[in-house]
């Protein structure tokens, strides 16, 4: 009996053990953060491991293997009569694949999914590691994705990448769902360093995956609302008021008062009182008219929340609250 529970549990470690490299890649365990899209790859026959039974998750990535990763990925044809723009890339390299590396980096320049360096004749580099942002840009030409929302604001910022290019192909992509799964992405990644390898299937599974349906585009529409005025009062009524709006975005109120009015405004927000420019006092022009322009901050919490809006001339005052919403 001692004996059967001895092969049990023995069996059950050695279970245990292996199960945790569920890929077949002795150094991706199940619970490694692109333990899935190396998985998927894999499958796929897009991607491979080495001959030790490794995969090498943060191994460098060249340039031309990238090429041919993103080609497979995309079940792009190739041929001996692709013919390669770049006169730095070289032929017959692998002698398993005698379109590797020259023809699959064709097809990416006929696709549009490189331009090469600039230089004169334009060139390739086909033996340097492919940077995080240039991984980035070909994935978002592969994909073809779009401008997002011009109140879309990614985790990263403009400053991280040169030239400009890769910054707005980094925003597609992040929008589009692309870059979902990379890890450390935000202000502190470095888009200079080298992609690794388990990095280049993140975002391979993710463009097999397609671009993910983005959210519907922040409103800025403008909604009027009307006040019944009272015999004698100031009519104080909402002419156009910027609602709902995004955070980081402009928004704008116009009202219309007695010709001279003092008027003053409070946003208030679920973190209290806005401080932001463009919500000081102002007198009601000769038409009765005052409008406010602020920008809403980046962190504001989303929900509907409220406007208090005075106008006061010759002793009288008159109180306006009106609901704002920010989504």
């Amino acid at each position: 009996m001692k004996r059967h529970v001895f092969i049990l549990l023995a069996a059950l470690a050695l279970f245990l053990a292996f199960g945790a490299l569920a890929l077949g890649f002795s150094d991706i365990p199940s619970g490694h953060p692109y333990a899935g899209a190396i998985a998927d790859l894999s499958q796929r026959g897009i991607i491979s491991g080495y001959a030790d039974g490794s995969f090498g998750p943060d191994n460098p990535v060249t340039r031309q293997q990238f090429a041919k990763m993103i080609v497979r990925t995309l079940a792009l044809p190739v041929s001996e009569t692709d013919i390669c723009p770049f006169p730095d890339v070289p032929k017959n390299v692998d002698p398993k694949d005698p379109l590797y590396p020259d023809k699959y980096v064709a097809v990416c320049a006929a696709h549009g999914i490189t331009v090469g360096k600039d230089t004169i004749p334009p060139t390739f580099d086909p033996y340097s590691s492919i940077t995080r942002q240039q991984l980035i840009t070909m994935v978002a030409r592969a994909a073809g994705v779009v401008d997002p929302p011009d109140t879309y604001a990614p985790l990263f910022e403009v400053s991280q990448f040169y030239p400009r290019d890769h910054f707005d192909n980094a925003r597609r992509a992040a929008y589009a769902g692309l870059l979902d799964g990379l890890e450390g992405l935000g202000t502190g990644f470095d888009f200079f360093a080298d992609a690794s390898r388990g990095e280049c299937a993140q975002l391979l599974s993710n463009l097999l995956r397609g671009p993910v349906e983005p959210p519907p585009p922040e409103s800025t529409s403008t909604t009027t609302t009307t006040i019944p005025q009272d015999p004698g009062a100031f009519g104080l009524q909402v002419v156009s008021l910027t609602s709902p709006v995004a955070p980081g975005a402009n928004a704008a109120l116009t009202i219309k008062t007695a010709p001279g009015a003092y008027c003053t405004i409070t946003v208030i927000y679920k973190s209290g009182p806005s401080q932001a420019a463009g919500l000081g006092p102002q007198t009601a022009d000769p038409n009765g008219t005052v409008t406010w322009q602020w920008k809403v901050g980046s962190s504001t919490a989303r929900g509907v929340w409220s406007i208090v809006v005075t106008s006061e001339r010759q002793g009288e005052k008159e109180t306006l609250e009106i609901p704002f919403e920010v989504r």
